[in-house]
């Protein structure tokens, strides 16, 4: 797999499968990596990434959607963000084996980024080709387990977009 080239399906209907539940879902090869994205550095990391491989998605920051990708790294604002989307990220595959915990985290994770900033459920189609692609710029081959998680993540933000952003 080319991680951090998907294609994105929001002119498909998702149809996502997951061949295994969430909950035998084995999160133990993702935290290995996830120890990669930890420090101060790494958080900025994931969005100098994302606005240089998903530049579309720089419009859903209001007040940086022209910053010069080369400036992120060390701006403020990023460091501060990095280290909110990676604390998610961690606590999204420290919860991903009880299913309940896992969905609900995501619905609200969804749910929120629509409320505030309008960002729909076809946007996180992204994140295998963004967590992918990360790992891939740290020198990391990403297992295979993160390809099931995203799926599973798709499927509840796909959910909750179905029922109109509400929970």
């Amino acid at each position: 797999l080319v991680y951090g080239y998907y294609p994105t399906y929001s002119d498909q209907k998702s149809t996502l499968v997951c061949v295994n539940p969430p909950s035998s879902m084995n999160n133990q090869p993702m935290k290995d990596q996830i120890v990669d994205l930890k420090g101060p550095e790494k958080g900025p990391l994931v969005y100098k990434f994302l606005f240089t491989k998903f530049p579309h998605h720089q419009k859903y920051f209001k007040g940086h959607e022209t910053q010069d990708v080369n400036t992120v790294l060390e701006d403020p604002y990023w460091k501060g963000q990095g280290k909110n989307f990676l604390w998610k990220l961690h606590r999204l595959v420290e919860v991903s084996k009880d299913e309940a915990k896992f969905k609900l985290s995501v619905q609200e994770m969804v749910a929120g980024h629509w409320e505030k900033h309008e960002v729909g459920a076809e946007v996180w189609k992204d994140l295998i080709g963004i967590l992918g692609g990360l790992l891939q710029e740290l020198g990391r081959e990403p297992v295979k387990e993160w390809v099931e998680f995203c799926e599973v993540f798709n499927k509840h933000a796909e959910e909750v977009r179905a029922n109109g952003y509400e929970l």
